[in-house]
């Protein structure tokens, strides 16, 4: 069996950590709940500078003059590289981009379901469980498979959205508007 030469093992390394990547990327927006935010965000845009940052130095280390012999596709390989650690940062800022989308919709639901639940009947009481609340109706994203509606006694009931690991967001029949929690 003969043996491949250096570059193109390096090209086919290079295609796996590329599909890889695009993976990982595509797991971070649009399977994860947070959609790269919070504390998995920050290491993950703290690796980005870190190896984008050293893959660029090996990178530039490619041009010094000891090392011209190895051409042009080592330099191009690692630029890739490079580019590919950077472009995580810009995978968790689209990531947050679509989570504060995923809340926005969340709270445009309930308030739909509020004005929902107050237009039917005035003085009876509100749904006394979260499934009476939702009514069959398809939930946001980020409600799904979360309890957020709890009812307080009469027509008393707070929903809590939670969107990070310290707080969320707040709608109570006490403040009928919504306040972000820490």
């Amino acid at each position: 069996m003969a043996r491949q030469p250096k570059n193109a093992a390096a090209i086919i390394g290079l295609i796996i950590w590329l599909l890889f990547l695009t993976a990982y990327s595509a797991y971070i927006l649009y399977v994860s709940p947070e959609r790269g935010s919070g504390i998995g965000g920050t290491s993950l845009v703290m690796l980005g500078i870190f190896g984008g940052g050293v893959s660029l130095l090996f990178a530039m280390l490619a041009v010094l003059p000891l090392n011209r012999g190895k051409g042009t596709a080592s330099l191009l390989i690692r630029l890739i590289v490079a580019a590919s650690f950077f472009g995580l940062i810009g995978v968790v800022r689209y990531g947050n981009y679509l989570y504060r989308l995923d809340q926005e919709e969340a709270k445009r639901f309930v308030d739909r379901r509020v004005a929902e639940v107050r237009a039917t009947a005035t003085d009876a009481p509100f749904p006394a469980t979260q499934d009476e609340f939702v009514n069959n109706k398809p939930l946001p994203r980020l409600l799904r498979n979360q309890k957020f509606y709890f009812r307080e006694g009469g027509n008393q009931f707070r929903i809590q959205i939670r969107v990070d690991f310290d707080g969320g967001w707040i709608y109570s029949s006490y403040r009928p508007m919504w306040v972000r929690s820490t």
